[in-house]
C-alpha cells in the first residue's frame, strides 16, 4: 500500500474530529516559539503543554476540556489513557507533536538537523546503515543521518520503552522489508522475533526539523496539521 502524505496546513478547530483505519493525522507546534520557557520565579512553565494538548485534544475526540484524559507517567510525560484510539504525543527537544489514529498503534519522531556528526553519533546505526550515509554529499549527510534516526527512533518507540539499547540492530533505511522496520522483540523464556514497524517520513517544518512516525498497521493516508499560537489549539 502505497502511503498518501499530505501537508502540511494550517488547523482551525473542528477540521478533524476523527480518524479512518489508515488514516493518520499528525499535529505539530514549536513551544520554541511561545515566548520565555519560565515563571518570573524561574518555575518553567511545565503546564503550558498541558494546558494546549488538553485544548486540541479536547476538540478532536468532541469533548470538554476537562473530560481529557490527560496525565503524565513516572517520568513526567504528558499521555492520554483508556481511549479505543492510537493517540501519542511526543515532546522533542522544544517540539511538541499530536498523533491520531484509528486501528492503530501510533509513535512520532522530531529532531533538528544538525550542521555535522561527530564519529560517536554513528554508534546508534547498523554497518549498512553506515555504509549508505557515507555515500551521500558531505552537505547532505546530515540531513540523511537526522532523518534515518527519526525513523529508527519512531519505530523503537513503537515497539515499546527500553527498546533505544537496541538501535544499532534496527536497520531503518527506507524501501527495506517491504517499507517495514524490524525491531527485535524478546519471548519468554529467551531468543526474540522481529516485530515490524510501518515507517513515514513526514515533511519538514521550519527550522530544520525532520520527522517520521510509526505505526502497527500499514496506513492510507497521512495529514500533517501546523498548529501556530497557543489561541488556535485553545477552545475554551
Amino acid at each position: 500500500m502505497q502511503t498518501a502524505v499530505e501537508g502540511p496546513a494550517p488547523w482551525e478547530p473542528g477540521t478533524v474530529r476523527s480518524a479512518e483505519d489508515g488514516e493518520l493525522h499528525v499535529f505539530s507546534f514549536d513551544t520554541e516559539e511561545d515566548g520565555p520557557h519560565s515563571e518570573p520565579g524561574g518555575r518553567p512553565f511545565r503546564d503550558r503543554n498541558e494546558r494546549r494538548l488538553r485544548g486540541l485534544l479536547a476538540d478532536l475526540l468532541g469533548r470538554r476540556e476537562h473530560e481529557v484524559p490527560l496525565s503524565r507517567d513516572g517520568y513526567g510525560r504528558l499521555r492520554v489513557d483508556g481511549l479505543p484510539i492510537g493517540l501519542t504525543i511526543c515532546d522533542d527537544g522544544g517540539r511538541l507533536g499530536v498523533a491520531l489514529a484509528s486501528g492503530t498503534q501510533v509513535a512520532l519522531s522530531a529532531h533538528p538537523v544538525p550542521r555535522a556528526f561527530a564519529a560517536p553519533a554513528y554508534l546508534p546505526f547498523t554497518e549498512h546503515e553506515r555504509r549508505t550515509a557515507d555515500l551521500a554529499p558531505d552537505h547532505q549527510r546530515p540531513r540523511f543521518l537526522a532523518r534515518l534516526w527519526a525513523r529508527k527512533e519512531a519505530a523503537l518507540r513503537l515497539a515499546g520503552p527500553g527498546r533505544l539499547s537496541l538501535a544499532d540492530q534496527v536497520d531503518a533505511l527506507p524501501g527495506g522489508w517491504g517499507g517495514k522496520v524490524l525491531v527485535p522483540e524478546p519471548l519468554p523464556g529467551g531468543g526474540q522475533r522481529l516485530r515490524g514497524a510501518y515507517v513515514v517520513d513526514l515533511p519538514e517544518t521550519q527550522g530544520g526539523w525532520v520527522a517520521a512516525a510509526a505505526t502497527s498497521a500499514p496506513l492510507r493516508a497521512v495529514r500533517v496539521w501546523r498548529l501556530g499560537a497557543p489561541r488556535e489549539c485553545l477552545t475554551g
